[in-house]
């Protein structure tokens, strides 16, 4: 099957990546480890920007800013999944269960396949895209940003002017990242 994606060299992207089956495999310190390192191999093997993060307890949303002449943001994606899976088995981290015919594909049973994206076209809809709404939906997200390099715990209604102070600031990937 054929996927048609939006690329634009450069360009800035709104993605949702959910776990197999919508364990809550991002609830725990384990998961959050291995999904933070595999961030960081990714980001080290092909850099981007992460303006702002959002993690819930079964999927995450993050809004990646390519560097300027690339335009391949599921090739980033797929290493962020291939990094968090073989952490999270090598830390002890369970599989969930796969139908055959996705095992013959290599499907393995922590992501469920593929990933959502949405292209930010202007400032408007960077501000108020689904980072700033999908966490006020839910009753806990955690929300990424340098401040601290694990991000902020909220519980309930969040501010939106929170999210955006928190959305302003960017991990780059391009360097070191902080600990």
């Amino acid at each position: 099957m054929f996927y048609r994606r939006n690329r634009i060299a450069g360009g800035t992207f709104f993605i949702t990546v959910v776990t197999n089956g919508r364990r809550p495999l991002l609830s725990t310190g384990r998961g959050r480890l291995c999904l933070r390192q595999a961030l960081r191999d990714a980001g080290q093997r092909r850099p981007f920007d992460l303006p702002a993060f959002v993690l819930l307890p079964e999927h995450f949303h993050l809004l990646m800013r390519l560097p300027p002449g690339q335009e391949n943001y599921s090739i980033r994606v797929a290493g962020i999944k291939r990094n968090f899976t073989d952490l999270f088995l090598a830390a002890g981290g369970q599989e969930g269960s796969v139908s055959q015919g996705r095992q013959r594909k290599g499907y393995r049973g922590i992501w469920q396949p593929r990933f959502w994206e949405h292209t930010i076209r202007d400032a408007k809809d960077y501000k108020l895209h689904w980072i700033t709404y999908i966490p006020t939906r839910s009753s806990t997200a955690w929300l990424g940003g340098p401040s601290n390099g694990h991000g902020r715990a909220f519980t309930g209604t969040c501010e939106w002017e929170n999210m955006i102070r928190i959305g302003a600031a960017t991990w780059s990937f391009r360097t070191t990242w902080n600990t």
